[in-house]
């Protein structure tokens, strides 16, 4: 079930609960009685969970500031915050998927906790303003570009992912001048992608701060 919230018109995907009983009905109703539309206008007051963020859903919205998600959000897909000023921390819950480009060209988004994410998409944080990273032990790959250009990136933290192999794809943290420490820590990688760390533009290296780069004992 897809439909429009009509209180803030942004786009949203839906699942329709099923089997609940009246008094959970009523309970969730206390919690969430909202009226939505449909795609054909209707209104309607059906007990639904909301499972994940269309395609561009919120890009370019710009007074949201911070984005906490329920653990029923699965799915965050391509560009669904592109480009969305003002927001400055996002916290993902366990279990979801992010797609292209979901948070990319956020100028203001300072702080990100990943969750249970397996896959950091391409770009999914492309041109933000995020400081520091820690990937989470779910994570198994950092998808190209995930972190480019992040012009205030500090320190990106693997020690936490020890239970699966990280691959690190190309340029996944390029361009990133304000970088001083990356760290491994016992993190297990597969393999580390052409350019993943690499300043491409001689302006940037003229910038370059990195201090310490502790390369993983296992890869």
């Amino acid at each position: 079930y897809s439909g429009t919230d009509v209180s803030s018109k942004q786009i949203y995907i839906f699942k329709i609960l099923e089997g609940m009983s009246p008094i959970e009905q009523k309970k969730f109703q206390e919690i969430d009685n909202i009226l939505y539309t449909d795609n054909d206008c209707y209104l309607t007051t059906s007990y639904i969970v909301m499972v994940g963020i269309a395609e561009h859903a919120m890009e370019g919205v710009a007074n949201v500031t911070e984005l906490v998600l329920d653990n029923n959000i699965r799915y965050i897909c391509d560009k669904a915050f592109n480009n969305s000023s003002l927001l400055k921390s996002v916290t993902l819950p366990a279990n979801s998927e992010i797609g292209r480009m979901a948070f990319a060209n956020g100028k203001d988004l300072e702080s990100v906790s990943l969750g249970g994410l397996s896959v950091i998409s391409t770009q999914a944080f492309y041109n933000t303003n995020i400081k520091n990273i820690d990937i989470p032990n779910s994570v198994i790959e950092v998808g190209d570009g995930a972190f480019a250009n992040c012009s205030n990136l500090q320190t990106v933290n693997f020690t936490g992912a020890t239970n699966n192999s990280v691959t690190i794809k190309a340029g996944a943290f390029a361009d990133c001048p304000a970088l001083v420490s990356v760290d491994f820590g016992e993190a297990k990688v597969e393999k580390i992608g052409d350019c993943a760390f690499a300043l491409n533009d001689q302006a940037l290296r003229v910038l370059d701060h990195m201090e310490d780069f502790n390369f993983p004992r296992f890869i």
